[in-house]
């Protein structure tokens, strides 16, 4: 009433009339769809979407759970009452992150003694959890990452990894300068390009480059993205958070992690299907973070994540982060019936007797592959019959969009190796052309002086990634070449190259098969079959062949010419701290960790 009351004076002083509507219907902006379902009725009564609302959050957090944070961060069960629950009211400005940065700065808990006297030393905040320390820090990084890279939504950091071969469900986006200008709320909004599209699968029963066979996948790519964003892939661990997402608009960090992980590393959908998708439903929607997270996870970011290596797996083995099951009851009610603990997050795996007394019936739709075995195929029909002659009170489930999700993630690690591979082949292909001008000669530095080359991006020593510095994200070093943290499995195959197929980088200039491709048209790049290299033998040291010549090239002799030709620099935080001297390319001290401002790194950073 005070600020009707005010608006009105203002615009009566400047001769204005005024309309203050009594809710949003009134404006008539609202899609007549809203009308007819009401999709946002769980966020509202998620969230109270107000200042107070942020000042009761950082309040209660503060006061009950941030002494447990770094303990209980990862606990998904039920409502997650472990976490702050603020990134919705950071996203929005209703909080500053500046308040939060000093509040935790200073005292803020005192601990009892064993006879129930307040101890007189108090604990600041930072110190009750470095982790939501850190996880600040972190929300600033997303933002200087946007800031030099203005297409972090839908170009990759790592430019070699743009067009993976091994997406089923591939992205393409309009031309480049349609990026000139990046409007957030349409970034992701190219539908038309963006058709459901196997980008690598073969004519019937053929192999592609992968050792895939057409028609091996359980589900075509498109059907896969659609039951992943419903939450019906079966496998609870995934589906829990999409459906969280979809009910209340939020979905907690490590739910987060584990769709995002699936979808890229195991469905083979390609990250920014996903990031559009986030974008569209998370209710703390930030640009840049979401397209760092699905970066990362879609391996071309600063980082690569890969949470199955760990403790996350989708398939309910770990469930440390819901131990019971408890949020799988609450968001997938099929299955709320079934007894605590593994069979909620394994509903596969329940003995037919406890779906029977649970209520539980799970589809068959995988098990109609020609994969399963003929004691699956039989209880699928006893299945099928119990749920025709048994259907009331019985809630369905999806089966697995895949049991065999091992399978998947070797594709996406071919894939992987296979744009670093090419790499490598880039790198021999300027050595071939070195030596022709230069009468055989392919080492030294003669040939470039001082203007040194940032067109190959994987470091043939290390086997660590490289990025092009983009300018004004450091000091000193615009323009040239930065390692990147890089997963242990990829360097070690790039190391070994043992029969790592060479699959070309379509979008990266200079590479022989990209001269040679036929141009984009408007429905994106054409479909190409990587070739197969010749396999070497064990024996071999490791290295790669050239497409040119058919010779084969040591992975030693690429890695001298590339310290030779190549203009990589050190960070501060790859400096040799026993000599002082730069060691370029000493993986995990790299960019990544230079420009993240973490405390323990802020100082090492300043000094680039």
């Amino acid at each position: 009433a005070r600020l009707r009351a005010r608006l009105e004076d203002e615009c009566a002083r400047n001769g204005h009339d005024v309309f203050l509507a009594p809710d949003v219907d009134a404006l008539g902006v609202s899609p007549p769809s809203d009308a007819a379902v009401d999709w946002s009725s769980g966020i509202r009564a998620a969230w109270d979407i107000s200042e107070a609302g942020a000042e009761e959050a950082w309040a209660h957090f503060k006061r009950l759970n941030l002494a447990r944070y770094e303990e209980d961060a990862s606990l998904t069960d039920d409502d997650a009452t472990a976490v702050s629950r603020l990134s919705p009211y950071l996203r929005f400005g209703q909080i500053s992150p500046r308040r939060l940065y000093r509040e935790m700065s200073v005292a803020e808990k005192k601990t009892k003694t064993k006879d129930g006297v307040f101890d007189s030393n108090a604990v600041p905040g930072r110190q009750l959890s470095r982790t939501f320390w850190h996880r600040l820090y972190r929300r600033e990084f997303a933002y200087w990452q946007l800031t030099h890279w203005p297409n972090l939504a839908t170009r990759s950091v790592r430019a070699h990894y743009e067009r993976r071969a091994d997406w089923r469900l591939a992205w393409t986006h309009p031309a480049d300068e349609a990026f000139g200008a990046i409007d957030h709320g349409s970034v992701y909004r190219d539908t038309e390009n963006n058709a459901s599209m196997d980008s690598i699968e073969s004519e019937e029963n053929e192999e592609d480059a992968f050792g895939t066979k057409s028609g091996s996948f359980d589900v075509p790519p498109d059907v896969a993205f659609e039951r992943w964003r419903l939450g019906e892939t079966g496998f609870p661990a995934v589906d829990v958070g999409m459906r969280r997402l979809w009910r209340t608009g939020w979905m907690h960090q490590t739910e987060r992690m584990i769709a995002a992980t699936f979808l890229t590393d195991y469905l083979g959908v390609d990250w920014r299907h996903g990031a559009a998708w986030f974008h569209d439903t998370l209710v703390d929607a930030d640009l840049a973070i979401n397209a760092m997270m699905w970066q990362n996870a879609g391996k071309s970011g600063l980082d690569q994540w890969d949470v199955f290596a760990g403790s996350l797996l989708p398939d309910g083995s770990s469930r440390s982060h819901d131990p019971r099951g408890d949020a799988i009851a609450r968001f997938i009610p099929e299955l709320r019936r079934l007894p605590p603990g593994h069979w909620r997050h394994r509903p596969w795996e329940a003995p037919d007797r406890v779906l029977l007394e649970s209520g539980v019936a799970l589809s068959s739709e995988w098990r109609q592959s020609a994969r399963n075995t003929k004691k699956e195929k039989e209880k699928t029909e006893e299945n099928a019959v119990r749920m025709t002659t048994n259907t009331h009170g019985f809630a369905t489930y999806p089966s697995r969009i895949t049991p065999d999700i091992e399978r998947h993630r070797a594709r996406a690690v071919a894939g992987v190796d296979a744009v670093r591979v090419a790499q490598l082949e880039r790198a021999v292909e300027r050595m071939e052309a070195i030596a022709e001008e230069t009468g055989g000669e392919t080492s030294g530095d003669a040939e470039f002086g001082a203007a040194r080359g940032t067109d190959v991006l994987v470091d043939p020593r290390t086997g660590a990634d490289y990025v092009v510095v983009p300018e004004g994200a450091t000091m000193a070093h615009d323009g040239s070449l930065l390692p990147v943290s890089t997963r242990k499995e990829f360097k070690k195959a790039l190391k070994e190259a043992r029969g790592v197929l060479g699959v070309s980088d379509e979008d990266a200039e200079g590479s022989a098969m990209a001269r040679d491709a036929d141009p984009p048209t408007s429905e994106g790049f054409p479909s190409r079959r990587p070739k197969r290299l010749p396999k070497r033998s064990k024996k071999s040291p490791p290295g790669v062949f050239s497409r040119t010549t058919g010779a084969f090239f040591a992975l030693a002799d690429i890695a001298d010419w590339a310290a030779a030709h190549l203009n990589v620099r050190a960070t501060g935080a790859a400096l040799d701290r026993r000599t002082g001297s730069a060691a370029p390319s000493d993986d995990e001290t790299g960019f990544a960790r230079a420009c993240d401002v973490g405390k323990k790194r802020s100082k090492r950073a300043e000094r680039d």
